[in-house]
């Protein structure tokens, strides 16, 4: 079975310009979507439960409802997921909050792409951290 990437964004702008721009380097790659915390822990367990894998949850940190700093730590905290590798993918470049994030267990740290070709290289070094896992 194929591993998916789960992206979770409340910008529903933000979610279909990730998905465009990943599908189109590589085609037939399998995306999830969830736009809150609450929402992708949700995700989380039903995929459990349909045994699917993910190779990448890819998580925005600025979310109503449970915001991502602490998905990331529930994320982290069961130990069905902790070893689902999380890459924060978000607006902010406050170096304090990034410090946070490497500390409850994300991955990398990806400040949200300003132009089309910025896109392309974090859909590509997403895709590098999934062949990996």
């Amino acid at each position: 079975m194929k591993k998916g990437i789960m992206l979770v964004d409340d910008d529903p702008e933000d979610r279909e310009e990730f998905s465009d721009v990943y599908l189109a380097q590589f085609p037939g790659e399998q995306l999830f979507f969830a736009e809150n915390g609450e929402k992708a822990l949700d995700l989380l367990e039903k995929l459990f439960r349909e045994e699917q894998e993910l190779c990448l949850v890819v998580l925005d940190l600025n979310m109503p409802i449970l915001n991502g700093t602490e998905t990331l730590r529930r994320i982290k905290a069961d130990d069905r997921y902790q070893n689902i590798p999380v890459v924060i993918y978000s607006t902010s470049v406050n170096d304090r909050e990034r410090q946070e994030c490497f500390r409850l267990g994300a991955l990398d740290y990806l400040v949200k792409p300003s132009s089309f070709s910025d896109s392309v290289e974090i859909a590509k070094k997403l895709k590098r951290i999934c062949s990996k896992y």
